[in-house]
């Protein structure tokens, strides 16, 4: 992938992690809240290997939960839902955006890891 297509992607990531935020803050109105907009580089990955691929969805997950605020209430263990909406719309986005089968599926099993252990949490 070329330098140029890599640059106009990681600025499509960069609006793609504000938006998410932007939709999720919408949401949810308040005095302080503010837009956040990061970029995801990758330009030194190959997502032809199966590490880069990882280290890219790592980065994408990193940028997003950044962007998206706090994860949990303030004293609880408990998952903000907004922050769970903006997150989940925010790696979504950024991994179609990428356009890259590898990244897509790498993306779909950690989909999967997720909510078995979300299941899993919610039975005990």
């Amino acid at each position: 992938m070329s330098r140029i297509t890599q640059s106009l992607i990681c600025a499509a990531l960069a609006i793609l992690v504000n938006a998410a935020a932007t939709v999720s803050l919408a949401a949810t109105p308040s005095a302080d809240a503010e837009q956040t907009s990061l970029t995801v580089r990758y330009n030194d990955l190959s997502l032809d290997r199966a590490s880069d691929v990882a280290m890219l969805y790592h980065r994408i997950s990193h940028a997003a939960d950044n962007a998206c605020g706090p994860r949990e209430f303030t004293g609880s263990h408990v998952e903000s839902t907004r922050y769970r909406t903006c997150f989940d719309t925010a790696v979504s986005r950024a991994v179609t955006a990428v356009a890259s089968p590898s990244l897509s599926a790498y993306y779909r099993t950690q989909l999967v890891a997720s909510h078995t252990r979300l299941s899993t949490l919610a039975q005990r």
